[in-house]
């Protein structure tokens, strides 16, 4: 998750191959985990590797990684 001027975004791969910033809504933080309200959908593909550098349009190659984050109880 990043912050600019008060807005909560992340970066996810859209159906084009392309990097898209997302708005979200942040909730509670869980140690060191946030909890994302909205503006995520099952099956999303966020970028969490190379932020930095990213921009609209950018070509991102994907790596799975095994879902770790679970809603907590």
């Amino acid at each position: 998750m990043q912050e600019l001027q008060d807005k909560n975004f992340v970066w996810v791969v859209g159906g084009d191959g392309k990097a898209q910033q997302r708005d979200v809504t942040m909730g509670p933080r869980v140690g060191a985990d946030w909890i994302v309200e909205k503006g995520l959908a099952a099956g999303d593909t966020v970028i969490v590797d190379g932020v930095q550098k990213l921009k609209p349009g950018t070509p991102v190659d994907t790596a799975q990684q095994p879902a770790v984050a679970k809603r907590p109880s």
